[in-house]
């Protein structure tokens, strides 16, 4: 059981570095060849005052909107259309990393290695499904400080433990899957 598993975890951890390799000399080669112009909220004031360029970009958008979230709640400024679960997890996870980005790409990243684990666990007979995944043109998301590798992760492994009719663990991850 054991060389297998960890067959399986040292795939899924070479996989990620690879594609996370491919994004970052993606975003590498994007910031060096295009201005900055950012139009989204809290930019000035959350990301660039805090962080390069460079890491900044993994909190665009709705990214910001997470880190503020984990570091003031939900304040009156439309916070309340995002779940609580990864901003909680940014939030627990801050004090140890003292960068909410930080944490925000650690849970991002650490659930996007178990969401490729999960996914082989449950296609056992198509071993190399995940680089379908990995490939898809929207799958740098999973890369950003976003809820959507945590919910794959929760989601695959929900369907994991289920088909091991491990109906309580099951009900966890898909109450905890439903908070992102």
């Amino acid at each position: 059981f054991m060389p297998k598993s960890w067959a399986l975890f040292r795939v899924a951890i070479l996989s990620f570095l690879l594609f996370l390799s491919v994004i970052f000399v993606i975003l590498l080669l994007t910031i060096s060849h295009n201005p900055l112009t950012i139009s989204f909220p809290y930019y000035d004031t959350d990301l660039s005052t805090h962080y390069s360029r460079f890491w900044a970009t993994f909190a665009h958008f709705d990214g910001v909107h997470y880190l503020r979230i984990a570091q003031h709640g939900y304040a009156d400024w439309g916070g309340q259309a995002f779940f609580p679960l990864y901003p909680l997890f940014i939030r627990l996870l801050t004090p140890i990393t003292q960068s909410p980005l930080d944490s925000g790409l650690i849970i991002s990243w650490v659930s996007l290695i178990l969401a490729i684990l999960g996914l082989k666990k449950l296609f056992p007979e198509r071993p190399k499904l995940f680089w379908l995944l990995l490939t898809f043109p929207t799958a740098f998301f999973f890369t950003l400080v976003y809820t959507e590798s945590l919910f794959l992760m929760l989601s695959l492994w929900f369907f994991v433990f289920l088909k091991k009719k491990k109906w309580l663990l099951s009900a966890l991850l898909s109450g905890l899957a439903s908070g992102t």
